[in-house]
């Protein structure tokens, strides 16, 4: 069934994905190669999944995707969307990626416009958390001396 995951045709692509997940056929990790599909309801149906759970192998799927998407041109909501997950998601494992993503670079934003899709996400992922840690990360990041990360922060109304 996984090797139906390469065919041709997007439909055929979208039922393997639809029932590796309804029937719990494989790992998180399996689902994988879902995430670069070119069909955006295949990409969003595999994302929805991962964000069912606080589960490790769902994290590290997106945490390796992410990573994968920091200098390309994928669309904002795909990224937006996979930081949303990692947050529903995610656990402590997740903070050191999504703090630097939040905060490192800041004036990356200047030169490659792609880069704000990733603070804002990162932002929504540690509010999503919902940990202490996370939440003092938001903080800290809420008093920067730089605008962008300052707005990346601003919609989170999680840092109490």
């Amino acid at each position: 069934l996984l090797g139906c995951s390469r065919h041709q045709n997007w439909q055929v692509r979208r039922l393997v994905a639809e029932l590796l997940i309804r029937h719990h056929l494989v790992p998180p990790a399996k689902l994988a190669a879902f995430l670069k599909d070119r069909h955006e309801t295949i990409r969003s149906a595999v994302i929805t999944y991962l964000a069912q759970q606080r589960n490790k192998q769902a994290e590290e799927v997106l945490l390796t995707h992410l990573r994968c998407l920091e200098d390309t041109t994928e669309s904002d909501d795909h990224i937006k969307a996979c930081y949303e997950a990692l947050g529903a998601c995610g656990s402590m494992r997740a903070l050191p990626f999504l703090s630097r993503m939040l905060t490192g670079r800041p004036l990356r934003e200047l030169v490659h416009s792609a880069h704000a899709a990733h603070r804002h996400g990162a932002a929504t992922a540690l509010g999503r958390l919902g940990l202490k840690e996370s939440r003092q990360i938001l903080r800290n990041a809420a008093t920067s001396l730089f605008p962008t990360i300052r707005r990346a922060v601003s919609s989170q109304s999680s840092l109490s």
